[in-house]
């Protein structure tokens, strides 16, 4: 009796089934990995641009400012960092009179992702003093929705800018 050699249609279902569970787990490991790298590059970037506003004032820089030529550039009183909307952020010099700051703004990657106070301002000034429109420390939580996770950006009276992950989604730890 000759005996054929090969795999039956049930062998061939099973198998075809495990794998496309596996490639649809992975798919979904992947896009969760890629909403996480978003929310960690969206971060640093923010970080980056707080830092610039710092050293930006710190060095009495007044090249965002436009006036007359003739118009003393070492008027500028810092720059402040700001999140107008919920999908951008910017900083602006705070020009002397006569002059005209030029704001430099920035988007983000991910929807939904400033959570908290929109108002929230850090000015920059040089000397390394800091101020914040609340009067507390700025505090600024990124969100993605899309993975439920949060990541806290915050900056202290003595000038430190942090970041981290934060559980809660409401409070810079």
């Amino acid at each position: 009796m000759d005996k054929s050699k090969g795999f039956t249609l049930i062998e061939i279902i099973i198998v075809i089934t495990i794998l496309v569970l596996f490639s649809g787990l992975s798919i979904a490991s992947y896009n969760n990995y890629t909403e996480q790298q978003k929310l960690e590059t969206d971060t640093k970037k923010i970080v980056d641009v707080l830092e610039l506003t710092r050293k930006k004032a710190n060095t009495n820089d007044a090249s965002l400012c436009v006036g007359d030529e003739f118009i003393d550039l070492t008027r500028v009183h810092g720059y402040t960092f700001s999140t107008p909307t919920s999908s951008s952020y910017k900083f602006v010099p705070n020009c002397g009179p006569q002059l005209t700051p030029t704001p430099i703004f920035y988007s983000t990657k991910i929807l939904n992702n400033f959570w908290g106070d929109f108002t929230n301002t850090v000015t920059f000034s040089s000397g390394n003093i800091i101020t914040f429109n609340t009067g507390a420390d700025f505090c600024l939580i990124l969100k993605n929705s899309v993975i439920n996770s949060c990541r806290y950006i915050k900056v202290t009276n003595s000038g430190v800018i942090s970041n981290g992950k934060s559980t809660n989604c409401s409070s810079c730890l």
